[in-house]
């Protein structure tokens, strides 16, 4: 997979050697086409000191920020992780059914895809920490939540939200690691 490139605007030249986090956003944008890089866009030219190193929807992965720079995605994570914007709705009514709906599922296939070669490239374990686990510094991959909660940002981010599919997630990537 080689995807577009849109540089961000946001981000911090780091020349990283290691990366220990994969960091799990979404986007609050409809979970339909055209939306990653939609998002990039305003990563691009943006007044919000915002940014991901990849944006995902069900047909596309574009990349504003190369993998060993750092992305402006999630406080105190930026330095040691690589942000992941997902198309969807992560609560509220127009929460995206992961498990249902045909974009939602064709995205994790793509990001599952993109995170296997992360974490093959990066030597970082396909599991989901747990916020002790972060603060332990352990390696894995996180939601913005968990991020938020391990550190106790105040109005820290709830994303990718509670009915995320870790499970099904985490097999996906597995899966491809494997392969």
């Amino acid at each position: 997979m080689t995807p577009i490139y849109v540089p961000a605007k946001w981000q911090t030249p780091a020349h990283r050697a290691a990366v220990d986090l994969v960091v799990i956003h979404t986007m609050e944008l409809p979970c339909e086409p055209g939306m990653a890089a939609r998002l990039a866009q305003r990563f691009a030219v943006g007044d919000r000191q915002v940014s991901a190193h990849y944006s995902v929807d069900s047909g596309d992965v574009v990349c504003s920020v190369r993998e060993t720079e750092v992305a402006w995605h999630c406080p105190k994570a930026n330095r040691r992780g690589i942000g992941i914007e997902h198309a969807g709705y992560s609560t509220g009514p127009l929460a995206t059914d992961w498990l249902t709906d045909e974009h939602a599922v064709s995205m994790l296939d793509l990001s599952a895809e993109l995170v296997a070669g992360i974490c093959l490239r990066w030597d970082i374990p396909a599991l989901h920490l747990t916020p002790a686990q972060l603060l332990a510094g352990q390696r894995g991959l996180i939601g913005h939540v968990d991020a938020s909660d391990a550190y106790q940002t105040p109005g820290g981010h709830r994303d990718p939200g509670d009915a995320w599919p870790w499970a099904e997630y985490l097999d996906k990537i597995q899966a491809r690691i494997a392969t």
